[in-house]
C-alpha cells in the first residue's frame, strides 16, 4: 500500500532528523 509506504519513510526520515539534531546543532 502506497500510503502506509510513504508514511513509514517519513516516520524514519523523521526519526533520522531526531537523531541528528543534536550532531548538527552542536
Amino acid at each position: 500500500w502506497r500510503l502506509f509506504h510513504w508514511s513509514n519513510m517519513y516516520l524514519s526520515l523523521l526519526f533520522v532528523a531526531v537523531a541528528l539534531d543534536p550532531l548538527l546543532t552542536r
